[in-house]
């Protein structure tokens, strides 16, 4: 039920990353005895998160390596509405923790590494890489002196990946399991030895080997 005075729309919404997950705020209005925090995911449609007395919340839902937009409607002890406040809208990016060693990751240009260089593997050779440069579908080598973490900017759409005549070493760089295209395998590296797998991790990187040149496509619907 909209109100005939409505109540304001809740202002100054603002989303930012708190302990890994969206942190939500905004300004209270004044009649509004709760607020529902609506939530879509990469253009669906809006649909009820949550609801809440308070003007904070964080998103205990969120899943790593999404896109989310945010809004927020005000009730008044009746149920009836306000228009809903300015839309926000926040990526949460791939977190992954590691121990002391050499690991392979996959992430997107803007990751951060915490200042450790990256390799990436090409026509037989290794290249070092910025974390801020990395290739969506890569895979990348990078050490760890002592236990870290690094934080991957995760690719929102399928991407390509040329795959040469031999090993090449590729990533999973979306927030999502992925399989691996019909005949290929992965082998990724946990820390002491190489596993085989036909499915590859969220920010997961893999060596996969092939006998003919060829184009896959990974992502989400891919």
């Amino acid at each position: 039920t909209v109100l005939t005075e409505a109540l304001a729309a809740p202002g100054s919404l603002n989303a930012s990353l708190q302990n890994r997950l969206p942190d939500l705020s905004w300004t209270a209005v004044a009649g509004a005895t709760t607020y529902r925090v609506e939530r879509c995911v990469s253009g669906h449609p809006y649909s009820s998160l949550l609801s809440t007395a308070s003007t904070t919340t964080p998103d205990a839902l969120a899943e790593q390596g999404f896109s989310y937009s945010y809004r927020v409607v005000a009730l008044d002890v009746a149920g009836n509405e306000s228009a809903p406040s300015n839309v926000v809208t926040l990526s949460v990016p791939l977190y992954r923790d590691f121990t002391a060693g050499w690991h392979l990751v996959a992430g997107s240009a803007g990751s951060d590494t915490g200042n450790r260089v990256l390799f990436r593997y090409a026509s037989g050779i290794y290249q070092s890489v910025a974390a801020a440069n990395l290739t969506a579908g890569q895979g990348y080598w990078v050490k760890f002196q002592s236990p870290g973490s690094v934080t991957l900017v995760a690719a929102s759409t399928p991407v390509s990946i040329h795959l040469a005549v031999g090993w090449n070493l590729i990533g999973n760089p979306t927030g999502v399991s992925l399989s691996l295209p019909a005949g290929l395998v992965g082998f990724v590296w946990n820390g002491s030895n190489y596993l085989s797998t036909t499915t590859l991790s969220p920010g997961a990187g893999a060596w996969v080997k092939v006998s003919t040149g060829q184009d896959i496509v990974l992502g989400p619907g891919a």
